[in-house]
This record gives C-alpha cells, sequence and structure tokens, in this order.
C-alpha cells in the first residue's frame, strides 16, 4: 500500500508491505490477542511511554502528554528541546530469538502458549507479488507480520525496555508505536545543557542497533 496518498508510485521505497494472512488466522490472533494483552498490561514490565496498543490510550493521549510538559516548562520561563525518531521499517527488524527471550524474561509467558507464539513467529514463507509479477520465496529469519494482529503488541513488547536508557539520561519521552519523542526543559544560560540530549540519542541508537 502507497505509504501516504501523492507519492512516487514508480518509487518502490513509497510503499509499505501488508502481509496477506487468512481470515482464520486472524480470528484466532484477536482472540489470543485479547488474553495477551491483559496479561501483559498486568506484568508492570510494559512501558508506561508507550500510548499505542493499550486500551484507552490514543494518538490523542501521546500529543496531550508531550504539549503538556513542553506548556509546564514554557510557564517556567524554559524553553524545550525536542527530537522526534522514526526506526525505519521497524517491524522488520525484530530478532525472534531477542524477543521470545523478553517474552519470557520479561513478561512471564511460557509453556504451551510461549510454543504457540514461537510458532507464530518463526518458520514463515514470504514472497512479494505486485500485480502479476510475483518474487521468489524466502524464509522470514527477522520481523513481525505487518497486517496480523498480534504483530503491533509484539512489536511494543520487544522495544519497551528501551524506555530504561532514556531514564537513565533524566529525560522525558513518549512513543507511539516506533516514533519516540525525547525532550528537554532548557535553561538558556546553563552551559552544556543539550549534552544530556546528544549522550542518550547515542545510547538509544545503541540499544537498537
Amino acid at each position: 500500500m502507497l505509504k501516504k496518498p501523492g507519492l512516487d508510485q514508480s518509487d518502490m521505497t513509497n510503499f509499505r508491505p501488508i502481509t496477506n494472512l487468512p481470515t482464520l488466522s486472524k480470528i484466532l490472533e484477536r482472540l489470543a490477542l485479547r488474553h495477551l494483552r491483559h496479561h501483559v498490561m498486568t506484568t508492570g514490565n510494559f512501558s508506561e511511554h508507550q500510548s499505542a496498543y493499550q486500551t484507552g490510550h490514543l494518538t490523542e493521549t501521546a500529543l496531550l502528554k508531550v504539549v503538556n510538559d513542553v506548556i509546564t516548562s514554557a510557564c517556567h520561563q524554559e524553553p524545550t528541546v525536542l527530537l522526534s525518531l522514526d526506526i525505519s521499517a521497524a517491524f522488520d527488524t525484530i530478532h525472534h530469538n531477542i524477543l521470545i527471550d523478553r517474552i519470557t524474561r520479561e513478561f512471564g509467558i511460557g509453556g504451551s502458549a510461549l510454543g504457540w507464539l514461537q510458532s507464530f513467529l518463526t518458520g514463515r514463507m514470504q514472497y512479494i507479488g505486485v500485480g502479476e509479477a510475483r518474487s521468489v520465496t524466502v524464509s522470514c529469519l527477522s520481523g513481525v507480520l505487518q497486517g496480523s494482529m498480534l504483530g503491533p503488541l509484539l512489536f511494543a513488547m520487544y522495544i519497551s525496555p528501551v524506555a530504561n536508557v532514556v531514564l537513565a539520561h533524566n529525560l522525558h519521552q513518549h512513543q507511539y508505536a516506533d516514533d519516540t519523542q525525547l525532550y528537554m526543559a532548557v535553561r538558556p544560560s546553563a552551559d552544556g545543557s543539550l549534552h544530556a540530549i546528544s549522550s542518550c540519542v547515542d545510547d538509544f541508537s545503541r540499544w537498537f542497533l
């Protein structure tokens, strides 16, 4: 699907791949998602700075949080420096073994539930179809399926610990899926006031690499 209306359709990087999954598979995923989301949210290990994939959390809640913090700083006559970070091809970058380990350690999922999630992630094959043209079939060695029911929550679980990197630098943050806002109030007279946010971005990048 074209990422945004009006983009050049001759440039394939302007398209977003959506996995064409069987309807029955999506129904089973939705049933599993109801139980999985409830469990994940009760562990206390899901980032409180993530507005996506949570009941009662929308893009509006992310905007309200960030704007409120900026206005509060302005009321104290402190400007805000904000960096907006976006992960390229975010859903494709997930390492399956790291995700399974995180599901087990951070969110306490084991037994048959873990086996079911592992089978959902691994052993898949895919090809790209455009019109009548079709690529060769290859193994999916990383990533979660775009267009699946479970994919977005699994991605959020995967990146949830990155919030600890930001907290270690005493910065404000908020996420919506793979979009991250890093920001801090600065005093114009303070020397080296931007060092903290620069250092945080370096550690943030290293974490994802």
